[in-house]
């Protein structure tokens, strides 16, 4: 009669070197990340940044926080891999030991440690990511506030601007050779990587060649039958609790899919308003430009009038001098007629002069005086037009100078929203990579158990 492969007795467990060394990397890293030191470096960093109005660096050090986060999701991948190797070796042979499925147990144990600390640096990552929008926010309803009490003060503005650029340089050359360091210390880990997969498979390749041995030994265990079954089966209910968790963590992923849509959906809607607000500039500048033009035509119409006025006071001159002149001859005849005219004569003559003298200087100061009135009120009414025409000239230009802050602010939401878009895809990516790796893991287990495969539903 023939043994099954349940009523084997095994010999003492297999000791694997490298038992998890990879949790304890990755549990040194995030532990290194997620430490006092480097939360406020990074919060430091984070406010010198927004007092300074620089979102273009703030989304380029979310965009290394995000790649760092990926190799080290690469990483973990890596060690998958070799995990599935060796279920895929071990699944060839007729018979699994109950001593290392349990070390394989403890390696997924500890595989899922590593996720959820990953997942614990996403949410971080998610925190620092909705902070950023909270204070590009803030930072636009600071800019609103400052458009009304903005001062003429441009030249200043720009020199602080040009300083403003230098040391952004200067900052984004010293975070350059930073991350420059920090990416040769990840290669090393890499290869510390590397080096423990190679000792994992001649570990692998020493448990198949013990497994082996132990092949040969199945003929002389017989006595035990009915305990080894018992034990099959506690482990067919392990391996099927094992199976249900498997199917909460693809739930789980699902709804972080979910919310993953959510969020891009509300970065949509976003990048819509800000879209909406340039347009209404746009609308803006060019009532200002209509109205600017009619008040220019306006005041050349009152320069055109205060030219008239000229001219008429030019032509009162004129009179004016006229009337000296008739003056002057009456008088000249006068004095050729006083040694032979009469005293009473002479009287009244010198009255009809005096009061015809008397009526064109009234005249005159009545001209004057209406014509005064006049140029002073046309000349109030330009001076008024003109400083119309430079308020409107200076509402013109503040509206330009938005209109640019708002095309500056509407390429950093773009530059943003695609930053955002590859960063939902690449996690998609992962969560479907990891789906794949679950499923394959649950038909392992099926198989283990003598069920059927469960469906794929990805």
């Amino acid at each position: 009669m023939g043994r099954k492969k349940s009523d084997v007795q095994w010999g003492p467990p297999i000791n694997f070197q490298n038992e998890g060394r990879l949790t304890m990397l990755h549990t040194a890293r995030t532990e290194r990340l997620i430490s006092r030191e480097f939360q406020d470096a990074i919060s430091a960093r984070r406010n010198e940044m927004l007092g300074q109005n620089d979102t273009a660096q703030l989304l380029d050090e979310k965009a290394e926080l995000t790649k760092e986060i990926a190799s080290l999701k690469k990483g973990v991948t890596k060690a998958q891999e070799s995990v599935e190797e060796a279920h895929r070796l071990l699944k060839e042979e007729d018979f699994i030991p109950a001593d290392l499925l349990d070390s394989l147990q403890r390696s997924l144990d500890g595989d899922a440690n590593v996720q959820s600390e990953l997942n614990g640096r996403f949410q971080k990552l998610q925190d620092h990511s909705d902070g950023l929008a909270g204070a590009l926010e803030a930072q636009k309803t600071q800019n609103d506030t400052d458009r009304t009490t903005w001062s003429g003060e441009r030249q200043v503005i720009q020199d602080q601007l040009s300083r403003y650029r230098t040391r952004m340089n200067e900052q984004l050359l010293t975070y350059k050779n930073k991350f420059t360091a920090q990416q040769s210390v990840l290669d090393k880990e890499i290869q510390e990587l590397k080096s423990a997969k190679a000792t994992s498979e001649i570990e692998l390749h020493e448990a198949r060649r013990s497994i082996s041995s132990c092949v040969i030994k199945t003929n002389e265990l017989e006595a035990d039958a009915r305990a080894a079954q018992q034990a099959h089966v506690a482990e067919v209910e392990t391996l099927t609790s094992s199976l249900s968790t498997l199917r909460l963590d693809l739930q789980h992923g699902n709804d972080n899919v979910t919310s993953l849509n959510i969020s891009l959906n509300d970065e949509k809607l976003r990048f819509e308003r800000v879209q909406s607000d340039l347009t209404t500039a746009y609308d803006t500048i060019e009532g200002l430009e209509g109205r600017l033009k009619v008040e220019q035509h306006k005041a050349a119409e009152l320069e055109a009038e205060l030219l008239i006025e000229q001219a008429k006071v030019l032509s009162f001159d004129s009179i004016i001098g006229s009337k000296k002149q008739t003056i002057d001859a009456l008088e000249n005849s006068l004095i050729a007629e006083r040694e032979n005219a009469p005293v009473q004569q002479k009287l009244a003559v010198l009255a009809a002069l005096a009061s015809q003298s008397s009526e064109h200087n009234g005249q005159i100061n009545a001209l004057s005086l209406a014509h005064q009135k006049v140029l002073q009120t046309q000349q109030e009414k330009l001076d008024l037009k003109t400083r119309d025409v430079e308020i409107a000239t200076t509402d013109l230009e503040r509206c330009l100078e938005l209109i640019t802050g708002l095309e500056e602010n509407l390429v950093a939401c773009r530059k943003s929203n695609k930053e955002t878009c590859e960063s939902y895809k690449e996690l998609i990516g992962l969560y479907v990579g990891r789906l794949d790796l679950y499923w394959e893991e649950a038909k392992l287990l099926a198989e283990l158990a003598d069920a059927p495969p469960p469906p794929k539903r990805h």
